[in-house]
């Protein structure tokens, strides 16, 4: 038996649909920084409620919006995945869903307009009810949700490695064809204005380029960023607007974005065991 143990630190809060802190997306924002609007306790001893389930093997990515939230919920024989909504308050289940019975359904992102999934088995993202977990649109999608999850403008039109889609229809808006050296999607990240990723195969230069978030018109990139040919780190934006970058078997760097180019702030060069896994921000900014 696996438990999916949720501690609530936001319920702590007088009124958790006013001031609870919404996760639509991994890292907790489209800069990925996991910088939280709230401050929570020092310790939690005990948690405010568990949900248990005999018939899951494993837990994925959790995404919130006002007192809800969602994830996926996989076993593997054979191997199918649920998307779950459920109540912050209470962990109440709200409603699950499976669009086929062979469905292997990640939660991908969360808004005041959908829950967003994507269906691994027949590369499938949905848009789906917040209300009952029905399908409002889908489009063929070749990503993995339980890997990266998605972005999203800033009317709430998703954005799915380099294609921005409306929100109302699942229709493309902008679309950039660009390669990542590890398939099928890896982590970007954006601002109000900007999308960032990298880009290049295995045997070519990796760079770090800028997108216009409202036309998909490429801006600029970097200059070759040595390290090893696989690139699996993120990207990661700063509350000041710093964008991280650490190559595999490279350095890490840190960019500004004059709005013309990028031009390196400082460089350093990790062992691995300073860097041995993703990274976040602090509120004063520091890593």
């Amino acid at each position: 038996m696996q438990k999916l143990l949720i501690l609530a630190i936001i319920l702590l809060l007088t009124n958790i649909s006013l001031f609870s802190q919404n996760w639509p997306t991994i890292g907790g924002s489209n800069q990925r920084n996991g910088l939280s609007k709230i401050i929570g306790p020092d310790s939690v001893l005990t948690p405010i409620w568990t949900v248990s389930s005999s018939q899951t093997s494993i837990g994925n990515s959790v995404f919130s919006f006002g007192d809800r939230f969602v994830t996926s919920r996989s076993v593997f024989s054979p191997y199918t995945s649920k998307i779950e909504c459920r109540s912050l308050i209470d962990g109440t289940l709200i409603w699950e869903k499976m669009v086929y019975s062979t469905s292997r359904m990640f939660a991908v992102g969360f808004s005041e307009d959908a829950v967003y999934a994507h269906d691994y088995f027949n590369d499938s993202l949905y848009a789906l009810s917040l209300i009952d977990g029905s399908v409002k649109w889908s489009v063929q999608e070749n990503m993995f949700g339980g890997n990266s999850g998605i972005l999203f403008a800033c009317n709430g039109d998703p954005i799915v490695r380099g294609k921005r889609l409306d929100k109302n229809t699942g229709q493309t808006i902008w679309f950039y064809d660009y390669i990542v050296p590890v398939r099928p999607n890896s982590f970007y990240a954006a601002t109000s204005t900007t999308y960032y990723h990298y880009k290049g195969t295995i045997n070519t230069p990796k760079t770090l380029f800028a997108l216009d978030i409202e036309t998909g018109q490429f801006k600029y990139e970097t200059a070759d960023l040595p390290g090893d040919g696989d690139q699996e780190w993120p990207v990661v934006i700063g509350n000041d607007g710093t964008i991280y970058l650490h190559r595999d078997g490279g350095k890490l760097y840190a960019f500004e974005d004059t709005g013309s180019e990028f031009r390196i702030k400082w460089e350093y060069n990790p062992t691995a065991n300073e860097m041995s896994g993703y990274f976040g921000c602090a509120a004063n900014g520091n890593l």
